[in-house]
């Protein structure tokens, strides 16, 4: 998934610079690193991540059992409101970065979380959430 969005990208900015377009070097290695730069790059950020988290979570998931699993999911949500005042408190750069990696990857955890739970209930217990909400 990174290849294909560099080659994207260094094709995006030699159009730019042929049409006399030059893009800032911040805005260039920001898109590259996948925090920031054109818009649009953390969608790619966030797929790697959850690419890289789901067969972690899927595997804990199988050993344990479903009370320490959503303990597991607690802990890690109580981590998450615990680091967000302290990155906020963080110069720009560190927040951005530290936002974009840390936090990020932490919260789309969370939907990783909730996927493999779904994916496991019986059909009647899908209804019945389906119903909920």
């Amino acid at each position: 998934m990174i290849i294909p969005t560099w080659i994207f990208l260094t094709i995006y900015f030699i159009i730019y610079l042929f049409i006399g377009n030059l893009q800032p070097i911040k805005i260039i290695i920001l898109s590259y690193i996948l925090i920031g730069g054109i818009g649009y790059v953390w969608i790619m950020r966030v797929y790697i991540y959850i690419a890289i988290i789901t067969p972690v979570i899927n595997k804990m998931y199988t050993i344990l059992n479903k009370w320490l699993f959503i303990c597991a999911i607690i802990f890690q949500y109580l981590l998450y409101i615990i680091l967000i005042p302290i990155i906020n408190n963080c110069n720009d750069l560190l927040n951005l970065i530290l936002t974009a990696t840390v936090l990020d990857f932490i919260g789309y955890s969370f939907i990783v979380y909730i996927s493999i739970i779904l994916f496991n209930l019986k059909n009647k217990q899908i209804v019945y959430i389906d119903i909920i909400f």
